[in-house]
């Protein structure tokens, strides 16, 4: 028989050393199915350093993307804090653009095409690469 969702009296004290609770570690294990190692072990959150807190904050980053980054991406934290949101003054710059299109891009920005919408045009509805920059893309209108 599998009994590893029981949990013993001292793998909940192991946890409570951890800073994690009875009910933290009860649904890790037997609603989550995590590994009695990893749930007992793994901290709950990690705590950022004030002064990294207020970078995020003063390069109005949300604390979700903040985290993501680092998370999902493996960014180090002050790269995390200090990378500018992508806009459309603010393209994706670690896109491949081939050198021929590269002259496009002022033109580009001007009509905020941004640079996936510009290789879609290109590469999927195969339009001119003029054409491709200059045409705005359609905005939604808002009902209200």
């Amino acid at each position: 028989m599998d009994y590893s969702w029981y949990i013993t009296p001292e793998e909940y004290e192991k946890a409570e050393s951890n800073g994690i609770s009875r009910n933290v570690l009860d649904s890790r294990v037997r609603r989550l199915g995590w590994p009695k190692t990893k749930a007992i072990n793994t901290p709950l959150r990690i705590k950022y350093p004030p002064e990294i807190i207020e970078l995020v904050k003063k390069n109005h980053i949300p604390y979700r993307t903040f985290v993501s980054r680092i998370r999902s991406l493996g960014w180090d934290e002050i790269k995390a804090a200090t990378t500018p949101l992508r806009s459309i003054n603010n393209p994706r710059t670690d896109v491949f653009i081939p050198d021929k299109y590269k002259k496009y891009l002022k033109a580009m920005k001007e009509n905020g095409v941004c640079i996936g919408t510009f290789q879609s045009r290109i590469y999927i509805l195969k339009w001119s690469p003029e054409k491709a920059a200059t045409v705005p893309p359609r905005r939604r209108k808002v009902e209200t």
